[in-house]
């Protein structure tokens, strides 16, 4: 059962990307939109408010990522 759990999450993800993201505290619309748009495979939040989110979002979809993101404090992160 565990092997085909997988390979159907492989088959459903291949057009998926994984981007981490660095959220100031003063973004939690972001951070809504995030939950509602995309998977949130792990977060974590600094001592400061900044939430580190590791997400997977269709490709399709990355565009309008980008663009939702456009004028707020929120950061690509490196891997």
């Amino acid at each position: 059962i565990d092997d085909l759990l997988a390979l159907v999450d492989r088959h459903f993800s291949a057009n998926d990307e994984v981007v981490d993201l660095l959220v100031p505290a003063t973004e939690g619309a972001v951070l809504a939109w995030l939950h509602g748009n995309t998977d949130i495979l792990k977060q974590s939040t600094d001592d400061d408010g900044t939430t580190h989110a590791r997400v997977r979002i269709d490709r399709a979809r990355h565009g309008r990522l980008v663009g939702r993101l456009k004028g707020t404090g929120v950061r690509f992160a490196a891997e």
